[in-house]
């Protein structure tokens, strides 16, 4: 237990050999590794960062030098040996979904947590410039403590509240954010009564809180459009039961002209995006984006739209 709330857990798995799959034996051969999982004890069944470390086996003494070398190798994997989370997965699919623009991007991150994503997108878009947003002290120094988040000229770390940060960009003068990525924690809530709270233990909505999902929070003049540049997207993690997630999909779709979900199979995850420009129609449509956008090659798009993924689009919002 790191403090109040945080637990950080290590999970370790059987020694690489040398002649470990697709792994450098001059890096990786004799390190065990290590699956690194942040809990929040307010919401022990919800995983909030996934990351791989690496533990020397044969010498803590060259702890250090492991690292590096994993690190080394950790460096020229492919995004989903790097995401090891569903959801953080899908919500990386979103600058593939800005196109071109994508190069010299502005992405915020509310809900930082442990930091995978933002470092993820910071790793993969050397152009852009990512913001993370946590209000929590503790779960920030988790993040850069044990999960290896750092910032530097690109990548920044945010200690706000995630409403009042997206308030603070509507408001300010300064360019928008071309992505906006909610992906906020929550042990218990609701679209905004106490009764709907009451019944997330039983399968309601459980992410995001009720706040990010409010009308006035989606509506045109609220945060989240006026801190989004014109033709902008915002992406939503979501988990819920299926009735939940309908009804969360059609009220995003009432602020904005373009809504899609990605359901992650058999779970209670989906990833909802949204913008006023045009989306991806399909899976098929998607896959084509991350390659053309994101040159990511057809083994990884596989992985990322996996088998059992749903993507459902709603009409054009008519005004």
């Amino acid at each position: 237990v790191v403090g109040t709330d945080t637990e950080v857990i290590d999970t370790v798995g059987p020694p690489v050999s040398e002649e470990g799959a697709a792994t450098p034996r001059a890096f990786i051969a004799g390190f065990t590794p290590t699956i690194r999982t942040l809990f929040f004890n307010s919401s022990p069944d919800v995983i909030q960062a996934d990351s791989r470390t690496w533990t020397d086996i044969a010498s803590w003494a060259s702890k250090r030098a492991t690292f590096e070398a994993a690190s080394m190798w950790l460096e020229h994997r492919p995004m989903h040996e790097r995401l090891l989370l569903d959801p953080h997965r899908a919500l990386a699919l979103a600058p593939a979904m800005l196109g071109a623009a994508v190069e010299q991007s502005r992405i915020a991150v509310i809900g930082g947590g442990g930091g995978s994503l933002p470092a993820t997108l910071h790793h993969c878009l050397p152009k852009s410039a990512i913001v993370s947003v946590e209000c929590d002290p503790e779960v920030a120094e988790v993040a850069q403590r044990f999960f290896n988040f750092h910032e530097d000229a690109r990548l920044e770390l945010k200690l706000q509240d995630g409403v009042e940060f997206m308030n603070d960009a509507a408001a300010s003068q300064g360019r928008g954010y071309d992505i906006i990525i909610v992906d906020v924690a929550s042990s218990v809530s609701g679209l905004g009564s106490a009764e709907e709270a009451e019944t997330a233990s039983a399968g309601g909505l459980q992410v995001p809180p009720p706040q990010f999902v409010a009308p006035e929070f989606l509506k045109a003049g609220g945060a989240l459009k006026g801190a989004l540049t014109d033709g902008g997207i915002a992406a939503f993690n979501v988990l819920a039961k299926s009735d939940e997630q309908s009804l969360l999909l059609e009220e995003i779709g009432r602020h904005f002209e373009h809504v899609c979900a990605f359901t992650l199979g058999p779970s209670s995850f989906s990833i909802i995006f949204a913008s006023d420009s045009p989306g991806p129609s399909s899976i098929d449509h998607m896959q084509a984006l991350l390659v053309k956008h994101l040159a990511l090659d057809m083994a990884t798009c596989n992985i990322l739209l996996r088998d059992g993924a749903e993507w459902k689009t709603l009409p054009p919002r008519t005004t």
